[in-house]
């Protein structure tokens, strides 16, 4: 849950920070540092230890935050809130 939460909140800032960029780069940058630190917790480099559940939790916050961004731009809506302004405002 922790996992899942915190991915959620760093999308989510990601996203309201860097406007122009597309939501499937923040996504990514998330979820590759997600799966960074659970390598080094893998090689002992980090207390605790490396599980697939926290990197599936991971996805489901980055997916809880990016889905509705991309499913309203599929139905051809404009997102507003942390979409990037447009041109003609």
């Amino acid at each position: 849950m922790n996992h899942a939460a915190l991915s959620y909140a760093l999308t989510l800032l990601m996203l309201s920070s860097f406007r122009r960029a597309p939501p499937g780069a923040a996504a990514a940058l998330v979820l590759t540092t997600g799966a960074a630190l659970e390598g080094f917790q893998g090689f002992g480099f980090f207390a605790g230890d490396a599980q697939w559940g926290d990197m599936l939790a991971d996805v489901a916050g980055v997916s809880a935050a990016v889905l509705p961004l991309w499913i309203g731009r599929a139905q051809g809506r404009k997102t507003r809130g942390l979409a990037a302004p447009s041109a003609d405002r």
